[in-house]
């Protein structure tokens, strides 16, 4: 996998370009990307998707974006 940071978001993987439309989804990529190779918690991206205005479901709606990249990835 390939992450470029600078600019748009683009992901690659095997040389397919993955397209992630969900602001959130682009987020929680883009700090995995950018702290790659560590391990980064799931608070961090939380934090990185929502902000401080995330609503009290928020544990939940990041499974869901982490299903739906896993997903997408193939």
């Amino acid at each position: 996998m390939r992450a470029a940071v600078l600019g748009p978001l683009r992901l690659h993987i095997d040389d397919e370009e993955i397209q992630l439309q969900a602001p959130k989804e682009r987020a929680i990529v883009s700090v995995l990307a950018l702290r790659a190779p560590d391990a980064v918690s799931s608070d961090v991206l939380i934090d990185a998707a929502w902000g401080a205005g995330a609503p009290l479901d928020a544990p939940e709606l990041f499974r869901s974006a982490i299903r739906r990249l896993h997903a997408q990835m193939g």
